[in-house]
C-alpha cells in the first residue's frame, strides 16, 4: 500500500480499489474557511483531508446554524454520495 497517503481512510484501501481510485485523485490546497459543500446543491467533489478539518454546519433558521459534524484526516467529504444521495442537507467548510 502506498505510504505517502496521509488520509487514513485512504490508506485503509485495499490495494485493488486503492488502484481504481487513483487516477481520480489529485491534490489541492485549500484557503480558509473554503465552503466544500452547499446544502441542497448536487456534490461534484469528494476531499479526502490530509490536514485540517472540515466542519459540518446545518442551518436551523435564516440566522441560526450548528455545527454537527467534523472531517479529519481519517475521513472524507461527500458522505451523502455514500449513501445514495446526490446532496448534503448540511454546508462544509474547511478549517
Amino acid at each position: 500500500m502506498e505510504t505517502s497517503l496521509k488520509n487514513e481512510l485512504l490508506r485503509r484501501l485495499s490495494a485493488p480499489d486503492l488502484t481504481l481510485l487513483q487516477p481520480h485523485l489529485e491534490g489541492r490546497h485549500l484557503g480558509l474557511t473554503t465552503h466544500l459543500e452547499q446544502a441542497s446543491v448536487p456534490i461534484d467533489t469528494v476531499d479526502f483531508f490530509e490536514s485540517g478539518l472540515g466542519s459540518m454546519v446545518a442551518k436551523l433558521r435564516a440566522e441560526v446554524e450548528a455545527q454537527v459534524g467534523l472531517i479529519g484526516f481519517d475521513g472524507m467529504t461527500g458522505s451523502a454520495l455514500v449513501m445514495g444521495e446526490d446532496r448534503s442537507p448540511h454546508d462544509c467548510l474547511f478549517n
